[in-house]
């Protein structure tokens, strides 16, 4: 269930660790900007403003553009907010994440300075993948890629999550190398933890529907 209220969010936070903020109920004046949004059809600021206001005024982050140029501008802005260490990522300049083919350009972001630099696959320690083995083509089938890959099935799905989960262990400060957040990711995955976690998000979420029907 991802329509919880900041609140209800903010619990789910609090007791699992983990939390989804639908942006329309979070930020409320969103819902009136969508549809002329999606008339217009091209980008506009709000594709910059979303990624920025993060309700948890998390200090430490990773934001996703999907070019070069744009992610250089949040880097830009983001330093001048309250975090403490950040990194803006961009994809072989398409991707908003990490990726696992070409370079991932990334903007790092401390208060008051940005500095640059690039990962591959071979930073991580894994192999490299072609987008095409992660397209799908519904959202059922989204649902059996994301759950094969928690229950640790081997492939770019997996490998995918292991190189941007990494990303955040490094930017919090959990490990000092790459490699060594793949190894972290991967002992949570193959122990069954993430999955768990996963159900327990579920359960907890699932469960303010059944008190407010």
């Amino acid at each position: 269930n991802i329509s919880l209220t900041a609140e209800q969010a903010g619990q789910c936070l609090d007791e699992l660790g983990i939390a989804f903020c639908f942006a329309p109920l979070i930020h409320g004046a969103m819902k009136y900007a969508a549809p002329v949004r999606k008339q217009l059809g091209f980008p506009t600021i709000f594709n910059l403003l979303g990624p920025l206001t993060n309700p948890a005024a998390a200090e430490f982050q990773i934001l996703g553009a999907s070019s070069i140029e744009r992610a250089e501008l949040l880097a830009s802005a983001l330093s001048r907010l309250k975090i403490v260490r950040a990194f803006v990522v961009c994809g072989n300049n398409e991707l908003d994440e990490v990726s696992l083919w070409g370079k991932t350009t990334v903007f790092e972001v401390q208060p008051d300075s940005v500095s640059r630099t690039e990962w591959t696959a071979a930073d991580f320690g894994l192999a490299q993948c072609k987008v095409q083995s992660l397209r799908v083509t519904s959202a059922a089938e989204s649902a059996a890629v994301i759950l094969n890959l928690l229950k640790n099935t081997p492939g770019p799905a997996l490998d995918m999550v292991l190189a941007n989960t990494a990303a955040a262990l490094l930017v919090s400060g959990q490990v000092d190398f790459l490699q060594s957040g793949v190894a972290v990711a991967r002992i949570s995955i193959r122990d069954g933890k993430s999955l768990a976690l996963l159900e327990a998000l579920k359960q907890k979420t699932c469960s303010v529907l059944e008190r407010n029907p």
